[in-house]
């Protein structure tokens, strides 16, 4: 549902949109450089790379994930500053 949401267009035209996403996206930020791979904004045609909506518009629960590798690998790819503590 969430790349479908950015692959429509939604974060282009309310580029201040924010969205929480539970369980650590969903496992999009561990594919988050296949998706770019993947997916070039030529082909999207979007205004930016898949991954940059990833880093910029999404914040992460950590819900359900207490393992050290998920975390260090989800603060890796979008930073702390857009990581959530939460329980399930």
């Amino acid at each position: 549902m969430l790349l479908r949401l950015i692959l429509g267009g939604a974060f282009d035209r309310y580029p201040g949109l924010q969205l929480v996403i539970g369980h650590v996206g969903e496992c999009l930020p561990f594919m988050l450089p296949r998706i770019d791979l993947a997916l070039p904004t030529e082909m999207t045609k979007l205004d930016r790379p898949i991954g940059s909506y990833l880093r910029e518009n999404l914040h992460y629960t950590f819900s359900g994930f207490n393992r050290t590798q998920a975390y260090l690998d989800l603060l890796l790819q979008v930073g702390v500053d857009r990581i959530m503590f939460s329980t399930d």
